[in-house]
């Protein structure tokens, strides 16, 4: 039987005038009616969240720091601007390319062997949380009698793997056979062959040739492995990308190299070896042009001697022929800057000597050289004019110092340059250190438990929020009876509240269950008792009677207005039938704890008679008609003049007939019976019957010529809103039999 007692309802939205927004309350309203949606949605997402915990693989990050010193500034003014001149320090951001670079990382590749990966087979999905630690070198026992999957311990070491580019990626297996013998398998490969730990093993086939060494082995036998070699140079363009190198603090020349991995010990390894590397090559490269500067100060040093030796001996015989004259503090000054410009013109040739060896004329550097050397070219021109103006001893005695003093300075700057560039060799030193070498991380960066579950607990709250919105806005359920009535352009005549206790009398279904007549105080029955004095006063001619109760779609509760609006018009004193024309469905008899047959099917089938239908319902039921068995065409039979001659009998002997029909949209059977009726009311369900149904259901009455007077508001929920809060404040003052 249809009735109030319903499980919750299957939507959540309210109706409202289109000009008027929705309130705060609509929405906490709908939160609080889907509760159990949304914390259910909540725990499915949270337990994802667990899941993807659990599963996922922890991802570790180490990190190394190294710093560049600055060495431009050595002991030699010619070395310090020798340095300069060839750029030989690099600063920040040119390391940090240089330690990404494949120069670097492809060393720490191959060091590392990171082409070859090696990993026992674990226990799909939850071996890796099955893992126990063994003490020593042993392996764990195997749990589950699963033998052949690692437990623990597992080692295996592979000095040289070798396939041919087409293997590359594959799948190879490993099966330890005991004794240090294993056998290697792969159905991509078409290979099967036996080999010992530390011997190699060489195979060929159509692809290639397949070479395998194996250093060490710790496992038991029957346990796997698997194999793969990958290209060297994917893995190097792989790491590359994933190294993340950056300089911490501006202009600071302290560059954080940072790497994550799965195996948290690896990944130190790795950063270390890059470490290692990039160290090796910046010594090396460091050490190389200081060799290059020594060769090429060393090839300029004889030379230089010659020219000073010619300078020697120019200006003694000078002296010897004219003595030495004394210069007046002009021409001292003269001298001193005309020798301080030359020297500095020579040092800037010898720089450029050594740039032409390595760049071209179009090089920055080059061309800084020579506005530098042109600029002082113009300045000994002047100079030397200045100096032409000397009488001819003074002039010669001028020239000759200042060639012996301009050779003088610059051999032994070179000299100087030299020594000091021997020892600098000699020390090994580059100008990067490693302040911090990586170490492996004891905790995982990746994923973040409890910021997972936090993210987990919030996105499942909102989702199954956004699920109960979606819920109201594709069901369209109807909340609010006010709304209704301006919605349809019907009034509401009663709104009946949800009933616990006819809920109770359904799970029994041990007989009559009206709960009119078991539970006459209910607030349910007072609702349809309201409903009792409106029709009683709309239907005042008392040879119009005819009820009709309709509903859009099962299970909205007409069949519960029905009969308990029957079962009060009978306790009022009033003839009452209730005929059940659900020829199809009909429930009203179980309700009434009587049995089905012999009703409206077998009187319009000409099988009985209409006094055999009707059962009487003594004082306080009221007379009934079952539906009766389910006829074949039951549209038919209601068409028939046999069914307009019983309604007429009907009409005749009783004050009111109330007839429960089939839902309006599902069959034409209430249209067809609704054009006998002289008062059509219509059941909605909250939260069960969408606008658009009652619409629809309100059209085809209206089609068929039956204009319904009213709506029935059924299963109103009295714990929902403002409205139902003032709803039960006021049936519970009113509750008959209390003070």
């Amino acid at each position: 039987m249809e009735c109030t007692s319903m499980t919750e309802p299957k939507s959540e939205r309210f109706f409202l005038p289109s000009d008027q927004p929705r309130k705060l309350s609509y929405y906490l309203e709908l939160v609080l009616t889907n509760k159990v949606l949304i914390l259910v949605t909540a725990a499915v997402v949270v337990m994802l969240g667990v899941v993807y915990v659990l599963i996922v693989p922890p991802t570790y990050e180490s990190n190394l720091v190294i710093q560049v010193e600055d060495q431009s500034g050595g002991s030699s003014n010619l070395l310090g601007d020798l340095s300069s001149a060839l750029q030989l320090k690099a600063g920040a951001p040119a390391e940090m390319e240089i330690i990404r670079s494949r120069l670097v990382v492809s060393a720490a590749v191959d060091k590392l062997r990171m082409y070859i990966d090696a990993r026992p087979v674990m226990l799909p999905v939850v071996g890796r949380w099955l893992q126990v630690r063994p003490s020593g070198t042993s392996v764990s026992a195997p749990r589950f009698g699963l033998d052949s999957y690692a437990w623990g311990g597992e080692t295996l070491e592979v000095d040289r793997f070798n396939v041919p580019g087409e293997l590359e990626g594959k799948r190879f297996t490993l099966l330890s056979l005991g004794g240090g013998r294993f056998r290697l398998a792969s159905d991509q490969a078409d290979v099967n062959a036996t080999g010992q730990v530390g011997t190699p093993l060489v195979l060929s086939n159509d692809l290639g040739t397949v070479e395998l060494h194996v250093s060490k082995m710790i496992a038991r036998a029957g346990e796997r492995f698997e194999l793969r070699r990958y290209s060297r140079l994917d893995v190097i363009d792989r790491l590359q990308r994933e190294l993340t190198v950056q300089e911490l603090g501006r202009e600071s020349d302290v560059i954080g190299v940072t790497l994550t991995g799965r195996d948290r010990q690896k990944t130190a390894q790795v950063l270390n070896a890059i470490a290692t590397e990039y160290l090796a090559q910046n010594l090396e490269y460091h050490a190389l042009e200081t060799r290059r500067t020594i060769d090429f100060l060393n090839g300029q040093l004889p030379r230089l001697k010659k020219q000073l030796d010619r300078s020697e001996t120019a200006f003694n015989t000078y002296r010897n022929r004219y003595g030495t004259i004394d210069l007046a503090e002009q021409t001292k000054l003269l001298l001193e800057q005309s020798v301080d410009a030359q020297t500095k013109l020579l040092e800037l040739r010898q720089k450029r000597s050594e740039l032409n060896q390595r760049f071209t004329e179009l090089n920055p550097a080059v061309g800084a050289l020579d506005q530098q050397i042109g600029t002082l070219e113009k300045q000994l021109t002047g100079f030397q004019q200045r100096i032409s103006d000397l009488p001819a001893l003074e002039q010669q005695q001028v020239t000759l110092v200042r060639n012996l003093q301009v050779d003088t300075d610059l051999y032994m700057n070179l000299l100087n340059a030299s020594q000091e560039l021997d020892i600098a060799h000699a020390g090994k030193v580059g100008n990067v250190r490693v302040v911090d070498y990586a170490v492996a991380a004891e905790r995982p960066v990746k994923p973040k438990k409890a910021l997972v579950m936090v993210f987990a607990l919030i996105g499942g709250l909102g989702l199954g929020m956004a699920v109960a919105f979606l819920k109201s806005a594709v069901f369209e359920g109807v909340r609010d009876p006010g709304s209704l009535e301006e919605s349809v352009g019907l009034p509401v005549l009663a709104q009946i509240p949800r009933s616990p206790r006819q809920q109770a009398l359904d799970r029994a279904a041990n007989g009559n269950s009206v709960l009119a007549h078991r539970y006459p105080n209910e607030p349910a029955i007072e609702s349809v008792r309201s409903l009792q004095v409106a029709l009683q006063v709309m239907m005042l001619d008392p040879g119009k009677g005819l009820i009709l109760i309709v509903g859009p779609s099962p299970g909205v509760g007409k069949s519960f207005v029905s009969l308990n609006l029957a079962t009060l018009l009978a306790n009022s004193g009033e003839s009452v039938v209730l005929v059940d024309c659900d020829l199809r469905r009909g429930r009203l008899h179980k309700a009434l704890g009587l049995p089905r047959s012999l009703g409206l099917a077998e009187f319009l089938r000409e099988k009985a008679e209409l006094d055999e239908v009707i059962r009487k319902g003594g004082a306080q039921l009221p007379d009934f008609v079952a539906c009766g068995d389910y006829p074949e065409a039951p549209a038919y039979l209601l068409m028939s003049p046999r069914f307009t001659g019983l309604l007429a009998t009907l009409r005749s002997r009783y004050r009111y007939v109330i007839v429960d029909t089939p839902p309006v949209l599902a069959v034409a059977d209430s249209a067809i019976v609704g054009s006998h009726a002289d008062l059509s009311l219509v059941v909605a369900r909250e939260g069960a019957t969408s606008l658009s149904e009652l619409e629809h259901s309100i059209a085809a009455l209206r089609q068929g010529g039956i204009t319904p007077r009213g709506i029935v508001y059924n299963d109103m929920d009295m714990r929902r809103g403002q409205y139902g809060s003032r709803r039960r404040r006021y049936v519970g003052y009113y509750t008959y039999g209390e003070e």
